[in-house]
C-alpha cells in the first residue's frame, strides 16, 4: 500500500502492525491449544484401543467356546436371529474453532432372540460381550477420528 509519507500514514501503519501482531499471537495461542488437545486425544485413543481390544478379546473367547459347544451351523443360525446393532449418534465437539466428531451409541442390554434349545450359555455370554464391546469400539472410532 503506497501513500504519501505523512504522520497520519505512519499512525495507520503502526495500527496495522499492532493488529497483525495481535493476530499472530492469537494464532500462536490457538496452535498451542490444538497441540495440547491433540496430545490428549492421542492418549485417549491409546487407552480406548486397549479397552476395545480387551473387550473384543473376551467376547471372541466366549464365541470360540460357543462354536466348540454348538458347531458352526447352529452358531451362525443363532447369530442371524439377532437384530442389528443400535444406530450411532453423531455430534460435534469444538476445540479452538476446530470441529471434532463425537460418536455415541445408545445403551442397550443383550436380549437373545433365539430359543433356548440348541444353544448354550457361552453363546449368550458372547453376545453380551460383543454388545459391551460396542461402546469402547465406538469411543475408539471417535477418538481416532478426532486425532
Amino acid at each position: 500500500m503506497r501513500g504519501p509519507a505523512v504522520r497520519s500514514r505512519l499512525i495507520g501503519l503502526r495500527r496495522e502492525k499492532e493488529a497483525a501482531e495481535g493476530g499472530r499471537e492469537l494464532l500462536d495461542r490457538k496452535r498451542e491449544v490444538l497441540l495440547r488437545e491433540l496430545q490428549a486425544w492421542t492418549r485417549t485413543r491409546e487407552s480406548r484401543r486397549a479397552e476395545a481390544a480387551e473387550a473384543l478379546g473376551a467376547a471372541r473367547a466366549r464365541l470360540v467356546e460357543a462354536r466348540v459347544e454348538l458347531g458352526a451351523g447352529a452358531l451362525e443360525a443363532a447369530c442371524l436371529a439377532q437384530p442389528a446393532a443400535p444406530d450411532l449418534q453423531a455430534s460435534a465437539l469444538h476445540v479452538a474453532g476446530v470441529r471434532l466428531p463425537a460418536l455415541r451409541t445408545p445403551a442397550r442390554t443383550f436380549a437373545p432372540c433365539y430359543g433356548p434349545g440348541g444353544t448354550s450359555a457361552s453363546l449368550d455370554e458372547a453376545g453380551a460381550g460383543f454388545l459391551r464391546a460396542l461402546d469402547p469400539v465406538v469411543q475408539l472410532a471417535s477418538a481416532d477420528a478426532a486425532v
